[in-house]
């Protein structure tokens, strides 16, 4: 096709470093557009298998193609030089393993045109390459904190600016004047180049519109082929968090922003130590992140658990975190246990020993059908065995206020050794042995009450429910889950205490 004399509308840049596999799929989904007034600017990093041969064999047949080649440079770098040479009024940034919609640029850009935006953020699909099945990715826009208003900036949503969209680029259409003005660009870094420049466009745009429609697909579980995803570290993720924070601070925006910026940080922060939960080395790992500098500087651990709307990512750091603490305090003292809190009752009837090894999905509903019991006469003596998700931050927040609950923390001893330090802690007539997916019935205490009562034992059996989890999809939230019971699960048998 022969480029048009006047200058594109959009400008399409396309980072490429050993891309070949999926590279002539996201051309043909671009050239095949029902919007033709556009350039394809492809920037080679230094590839070594067929790419660039790719791209020339497209541009000598599309005059809208073309390639510029870098020295092993990493995405952002590579989006840079690509930003430089567009002309379009629009860009677009695509990764060269993602494809479009057949009509997504002429929707996008209508979009913005006739919302005069800034920023046009629509929707995209994870695409399944195996099952060759696309699931909504509810991140690339949360139609839930924007709601109906067509246009918005940072003056609308100052709590959700930050959140309301994902640090990904190929579902945001930028005005390209918007962003020549504002002087943002990339971070050339070999990891998240792209969480400085989206966050600081969404703050900085005065007009963001927004379609609720998925335009684009991405590949999901796929190690990528551009350095920045060869290369992946902490190191660069907390470059990125750095460069974020201080950007806000030096716009004098940071505290209009700070509810978004707290709920940022936990959703990134538990997205990259998520996957190091049952590596040996994950201590050290959590330390690098727990003790940042610029983590400190924000306040994110000190902030109000209450401004953080996913309760699960706030949990599992202030767990990591509570664990971090715990292996410095173990370092500093030989001492394999530390007492977070010690109830007050001093002769309770019965002391509840709980143990709990890695059962965030479950340990809040063990512990709220102990403490919600109509017989008060109780203690609860929790042990969290060493767990590395985020069971020890929903046994902080559980404990807190509770006069009936103790919480200590150890490193792992097993079931048996938790129980041990349960024992040595229990201050009551008669212990009860819990597991940390383990529920008891509303008037469990009060009827085991009476049965002792009526006879004075060393030993008291009772029956119990044998329950399994209901066939759940791996991916399911088992922690919104857990608050329907009789959805969940159903009784196999019954436990006759012989």
């Amino acid at each position: 096709m022969h480029m048009p004399e006047q200058f594109p509308i959009l400008s399409i840049i396309i980072p490429i470093h050993n891309s070949e596999k999926f590279l002539g799929e996201c051309l043909d989904s671009v050239l095949r557009q029902s919007l033709e007034e556009i350039e394809v600017l492809c920037v080679d990093g230094g590839s070594t298998d067929k790419s660039i041969s790719i791209v020339e064999g497209y541009s000598a047949s599309d005059e809208r193609v073309s390639c510029a080649k870098m020295d092993s440079q990493p995405a952002g770098a590579a989006r840079n030089l690509g930003l430089d040479s567009a002309r379009g009024k629009y860009v677009l940034f695509l990764d060269p393993d993602v494809f479009l919609e057949s009509n997504a640029l002429q929707e996008a850009v209508s979009k913005a045109e006739e919302a005069a935006a800034d920023i046009t953020v629509f929707g995209g699909f994870a695409y399944d390459e195996k099952a060759g099945t696309d699931t909504v990715q509810k991140s690339c826009l949360r139609h839930d904190l924007i709601g109906e208003k067509e246009v918005f900036s940072i003056d609308d949503y100052p709590d959700f600016i930050l959140t309301f969209t994902n640090t990904v680029l190929w579902n945001k259409l930028y005005l390209r004047s918007f962003v020549v003005d504002s002087g943002i660009r990339f971070q050339e870094t070999p990891y998240a180049s792209e969480v400085l420049f989206t966050k600081m466009s969404c703050v900085k745009a005065r007009r963001i519109a927004w379609i609720n429609e998925p335009l684009v697909h991405y590949r999901k579980d796929r190690s990528g082929s551009l350095p920045a995803l060869e290369t992946a570290g902490l190191d660069h993720f907390l470059d990125a968090f750095r460069a974020l924070y201080n950007a806000l601070t030096e716009e004098g925006i940071y505290e209009e922003v700070h509810t978004s910026f707290i709920n940022y940080a936990y959703s990134s922060i538990a997205s990259e130590l998520n996957p190091y939960k049952n590596n040996p080395n994950r201590i050290e790992v959590f330390h690098k992140v727990i003790h940042d500098d610029t983590i400190k500087k924000a306040g994110i651990l000190d902030a109000d658990p209450e401004l953080v709307r996913h309760r699960g990512d706030c949990r599992f750091v202030r767990g990591i975190a509570e664990a971090c603490r715990f292996e410095e305090n173990k370092r500093k003292n030989p001492l394999e246990k530390r007492i977070i809190q010690t109830s007050e009752p001093t002769s309770p009837f019965f002391s509840i020993i709980v143990s709990c090894y890695n059962k965030e999905a479950y340990v809040e509903e063990c512990i709220k059908s102990i403490i919600s019991q109509p017989f008060q006469d109780y203690e609860v003596i929790i042990i969290d065995d060493g767990s590395t998700d985020g069971s020890l931050g929903i046994l902080s927040d559980l404990s807190k206020g509770n006069p009936r609950i103790s919480l200590i923390t150890q490193t792992n001893q097993g079931p048996s050794g938790a129980r041990n330090t349960g024992i040595e802690a229990a201050k009551g007539r008669y212990i009860i042995f819990c597991d940390a997916d383990d529920m008891q019935q509303n008037d469990a205490l009060e009827a085991v009450y009476h049965k002792l009562q009526e006879r004075e034992v060393d030993l008291l059996l009772y029956n119990g429910d044998v329950l399994r989890d209901d066939e759940v999809d791996e991916k399911t939230n088992l922690r919104e889950l857990a608050l329907d019971f009789e959805r969940r699960y159903q009784r196999l048998n019954r436990y006759d205490g012989s």
